[in-house]
C-alpha cells in the first residue's frame, strides 16, 4: 500500500477542519484533471493528539500505483498461449462491462477493482495487496488474455481475489478480458 507522509502541527481550534476541508478540495481538483476520481479514492486520514496541538500524522491511498510490484502466479502455459475467442466488437464489450459493473457474482470486479479500473474500489482499501490496476499499460499490455481469464477463472491465492469458476461462465470471462482491455487503451 502506497503511504505518503505529511507531518505539521495544526491549531486544535478549526486548522484541522481548514486542513481537511482544503485536502478535499485538493482531490476534487485532481478528480476534475481525471488524475482522482474523489469518490474512489478511499483516503484513510490518521489523525494523532498530543497534548493541545493534533498531527496530521499520515494518509494512505489503496492503489492507483503504476505499475505495482506483483508476484501473481503464472497460468499454465496452455492457458497463457490463449487468445479471446470473442470478436473485439462493442456488444462483447458492453456484456463484459455489465459483468464488471453489476452482474458478477459473487461481487461485481467494480467494488474492488474500481469503477474505472484503477484499483481503487470501495474495498481496496482493506485489501493487501490491492487489487490490481487494469489502466496500467505497462502491466496489463504483457499480461495475454489467457492469463488473465486464469486468474478470474482460478483466482489469485494470497490476494482477495476470489475464483470465479462457480459463478461465470467461460463466455462471460471472456467478455470480461475484452472489458478489461479498454482501461489500459
Amino acid at each position: 500500500m502506497a503511504v505518503d507522509h505529511l507531518h505539521s502541527d495544526l491549531h486544535p481550534k478549526g486548522s484541522l477542519r481548514i486542513s481537511t476541508f482544503a485536502f478535499g478540495l485538493g482531490l476534487l481538483g485532481l478528480g476534475v484533471l481525471g488524475f482522482v476520481n474523489p469518490a474512489e479514492s478511499l483516503v484513510a486520514v490518521n489523525e494523532v493528539s498530543s497534548g493541545k496541538r493534533q498531527t496530521f500524522k499520515s494518509f494512505q491511498i489503496a492503489s492507483g500505483i503504476c505499475p505495482q510490484k506483483r508476484n501473481t502466479r503464472k497460468a499454465p502455459s496452455r492457458y497463457r498461449k490463449m487468445n479471446n475467442p470473442l470478436p473485439e466488437n462493442g456488444e462483447v464489450i458492453q456484456a463484459g462491462k455489465t459483468l464488471y459493473h453489476r452482474a458478477a457474482k459473487p461481487t461485481a470486479c467494480r467494488m474492488c477493482h474500481g469503477s474505472r479500473g484503477n484499483g481503487n474500489g470501495k474495498l481496496a482499501l482493506r485489501l493487501d495487496p490491492p487489487p490490481r490496476n487494469f489502466t496500467c499499460s505497462q502491466v496489463m499490455k504483457p499480461l495475454s488474455d489467457g492469463q488473465l481469464f486464469w486468474i478470474i477463472k482460478h483466482g489469485s491465492p494470497s490476494t482477495a481475489m476470489p475464483a470465479h469458476k462457480d459463478h461465470l461462465n467461460d463466455r462471460d470471462i471472456w467478455k470480461l478480458v475484452r472489458y478489461l482491455r479498454t482501461f489500459a487503451k
